[in-house]
């Protein structure tokens, strides 16, 4: 079986389409379909077939291409100890529910390296279900999710029909932000009803598909982000935007003249956990990074007032 081969199929799996794959791959149309076929009469399954929208895996493929994207994942972290270089190559791949202290934690660990010359680190940032499917297939060596605890029996399910492990990282209640500016600023205490006169930002990809209401907005006006960045210009510059979010540090709330308060409801208590293949072995580069990430966890809870979206 080609390497290579494998690699053109996820590819073709990852952009959904044989026309953006063979640009992605810097090759003719014609050739990776052909390989494709080549391959397909190899191992005697159809891995893809076509719709209006493009090409989707079948169900024999997905099976395929969970194995084929944990094969290449492994070769690469093989060669990446074995070659010339291996001594200063950091390799790392990193699937996130979108959070900030897990991108400083990722700035602690790179800052901390020894060598730098060298490096190919992964960091995906995205929800909870894909963070879940990108360690379940091999793309991330280790991954870190989000959700509330109302539906943690739903994600632990989950997690143990892929054979993936977990540790807690964190446990917080979400507070209401907007602008200093907003209507409601004054307030110490903000009642719950009143919410639903104002415009709510929501994480727009964070559904759970068979779960229903897993995030049931406070307001019928929303507007839905799928960016970690968006939501902080949304909250200055709509007049009476308004989001949950963890505590956010004095100087963030500060540098975008915002505010947090708590609700006359409590929210629900949320909680990040750390997750990572069983069939898997950490590396030694991912075990630098957990201990980083548990430093800025315990940094930030020192501080008492430092919780990071």
């Amino acid at each position: 079986m080609n390497m290579q081969h494998l690699k053109y199929v996820l590819e073709v799996n990852k952009t959904r389409s044989i026309n953006r794959a063979a640009k992605n791959l810097y090759m003719g149309q014609p050739n990776l379909s052909a390989a494709i076929k080549d391959l397909e009469e190899e191992i005697g399954i159809s891995i893809f077939y076509r719709t209006k929208k493009g090409v989707q895996p079948t169900r024999e493929g997905e099976k395929f291409l969970t194995q084929a994207a944990k094969i290449i994942s492994q070769v690469i972290e093989l060669e990446s100890f074995y070659k010339t270089s291996s001594k200063s190559l950091v390799f790392l791949s990193i699937a996130a529910h979108r959070a900030t202290y897990i991108t400083i934690a990722i700035s602690k660990f790179i800052n901390n390296l020894e060598n730098k010359k060298d490096m190919n680190i992964t960091f995906n940032e995205t929800n909870s279900l894909n963070v879940i499917n990108e360690v379940a297939n091999g793309n991330a060596e280790i991954g870190i999710i989000r959700y509330q605890n109302i539906h943690e029996s739903y994600f632990l399910s989950l997690l143990e029909s892929k054979n993936i492990v977990f540790e807690p990282l964190w446990e917080f209640e979400m507070l209401i932000t907007f602008s200093e500016n907003h209507p409601l600023a004054s307030l110490e205490k903000i009642p719950f009803e009143m919410l639903s006169d104002y415009i709510e930002i929501v994480s727009g990809d964070t559904k759970i598909p068979t779960v229903k209401d897993f995030e049931t907005p406070a307001s019928s006006k929303c507007i839905y982000v799928y960016d970690r960045g968006s939501h902080i210009n949304l909250l200055v510059n709509v007049k009476g935007a308004f989001m949950w979010v963890p505590m956010l540090p004095e100087h963030i709330l500060k540098i975008n003249h915002l505010v947090q308060k708590t609700c006359t409801i409590p929210s629900m208590i949320t909680r990040d956990i750390l997750i990572h293949s069983s069939e898997r072995i950490k590396s030694s580069y991912a075990q630098e990074f957990i201990l980083s990430l548990h430093d800025i966890i315990q940094n930030i809870s020192a501080s008492n007032n430092e919780f990071l979206l």
